[in-house]
């Protein structure tokens, strides 16, 4: 049954009853992070496992303690001893890995994406038994895929820091341009109506061979690109562009209606910025296009 009411950056869900849960301490972490985290807790209420940030305040143990291993010795020390008073996991979050001589159970490679995270706690208690939801994911079985993806996506634009200096204008020779490249050519028609107003230069190929024509004789600041193009992997795409020295600062965005947070995982391993779910909501779209494309006028 559906009881509860909670809010991820804003977005109101309905949650399944309260289950079994872990407990997390966060040590050293700066707010932006710490927010971000957060939310991946409140994202995994909808799911079958799920973890929470620890009150110290109560009698409850922390079951794992993340760590910023980029915070300084302090943080490192403190999140080891609070480890090993609590028998807890330690995962160590940082720009480099520790040393071989550092107790961390897991290792998360900054930036920090939150299906790394959710991924790896997944991990340290695949064997708990909570895994068993009729999805992959474990999501809830009463919860809507509308709002797992509405959830997922603001979850995904949270993440994402701005590529420009909002407080900077840029003089562009010719106005920004995106792709979109779905098989369904009512996506492009959707964003050019959603983008009507920006002036941005959209182009749209339904097929991978009309992609590349594309992509070869013109440049883009952003490629939004359905997760499979008519049996062509969207990642052979991403790994075209990747190749050019010229094309290398083009913002790949996967779309997809029925992704997992392994597939998730193999995008942003090939480079791809942002993971999408379908429907297109107006407000999030704009925010997640303004962090790839800056404030911009045209040179005289």
């Amino acid at each position: 049954m559906l009881t509860a009411e909670n809010t991820v950056i804003g977005l109101s869900f309905s949650l399944p009853a309260k289950g079994p849960f872990y407990e997390v301490e966060l040590v050293g972490f700066q707010e932006r992070e710490l927010t971000l985290i957060r939310s991946v807790f409140k994202l995994s209420e909808m799911r079958t496992r799920h973890f929470r940030l620890w009150d110290p305040q109560s009698s409850t143990k922390p079951q794992i303690v993340m760590v910023d291993l980029d915070a300084g010795q302090h943080a490192t020390t403190s999140a080891t001893h609070l480890a090993q008073a609590f028998s807890g996991l330690l995962i160590g979050v940082g720009s480099h890995a520790p040393k071989a001589d550092f107790p961390v159970k897991k290792f998360i490679e900054r930036p920090v994406r939150w299906a790394s995270v959710l991924a790896i706690l997944d991990e340290l208690f695949q064997n708990d038994g909570m895994g068993s939801s009729s999805n992959s994911d474990g999501w809830a079985d009463k919860v809507p895929p509308e709002v797992i993806s509405h959830a997922e996506n603001q979850v995904e634009e949270l993440q994402i820091e701005p590529r420009f200096d909002p407080a900077q204008t840029i003089a562009f020779q010719t106005e920004p341009g995106i792709l979109v490249v779905d098989p369904d050519p009512r996506t492009a028609q959707t964003m050019r109506v959603l983008l009507a107003n920006d002036g941005y230069r959209v182009d749209s190929a339904t097929t991978a061979p009309q992609a590349y024509q594309l992509l070869a004789t013109r440049r883009y600041n952003i490629v939004f690109t359905e997760r499979f193009i008519l049996g062509v992997d969207a990642l052979e795409i991403a790994h075209t562009i990747k190749q050019r020295e010229d094309r290398r600062t083009t913002t790949v965005v996967i779309l997809t209606t029925h992704g997992s947070l392994s597939d998730r995982l193999k995008t942003q391993a090939a480079g791809c910025k942002a993971y999408w779910k379908k429907p297109i909501k107006e407000e999030k779209f704009h925010a997640l296009v303004k962090k790839f494309i800056p404030n911009w006028v045209m040179k005289e």
